[in-house]
């Protein structure tokens, strides 16, 4: 099944610009939606959609 949402980790608040501006474009190219928030919100947030039956993936990425 294609993706609905892409749900990223970005660490913490000060990281979600640089993570957004990595991969936006390419998920806008392929109608991907994308949720980039610190990692403890995309955990429950992650969960929330799977609970409602959306096809969602996880990514948690540590920015330097």
């Amino acid at each position: 099944p294609k993706i609905d949402v892409l749900v990223v980790g970005a660490g913490d608040k000060k990281n979600i610009d640089k993570v957004r501006h990595r991969i936006a474009g390419f998920l806008r190219e392929h109608k991907v939606g994308l949720e980039i928030m610190d990692t403890e919100d995309a955990i429950s947030t992650f969960n929330f959609l799977n609970a409602e039956g959306r096809y969602v993936v996880a990514f948690i990425t540590f920015v330097s």
